[in-house]
């Protein structure tokens, strides 16, 4: 009769119920892993442009330091070769001090005899 009618009205409702509740979790499961694929995409994109910022970034510094290097190294030769003729213009003084006096002795010398 009438609860024969209903068990299967009811055991066909719930087999559609089912039915559609598993299309739902496997549909909602391909939306869910096709917007981990595009915010993973994301996610690596926005990593390679941060690091090919920080690359560049990190270059250019290195490219100032290198660039400071040659200016310090220009300037400590520069500071060298300063110091060195500075001290070359005394040592020749010094010579010139002695030479001069060796042959003013001399001369004395040639003049007393």
């Amino acid at each position: 009769g009438q609860r024969a009618v209903r068990q299967a009205v009811s055991a066909a409702a719930l087999k559609q119920t089912w039915g559609a509740i598993v299309i739902q979790r496997h549909a909602r499961g391909f939306l869910v892993r096709r917007l981990y694929q595009l915010i993973l995409v994301a996610t690596v994109t926005v990593q390679a442009f941060t690091r090919g910022y920080f690359a560049r970034k990190k270059f250019r510094r290195m490219l100032q330091e290198h660039k400071a290097t040659i200016l310090q190294k220009h300037a400590r030769a520069w500071l060298a070769r300063r110091r060195f003729q500075s001290i070359r213009r005394v040592v020749l003084n010094i010579q010139l001090s002695y030479r001069v006096q060796q042959l003013q002795k001399k001369l004395e010398d040639q003049n007393k005899q």
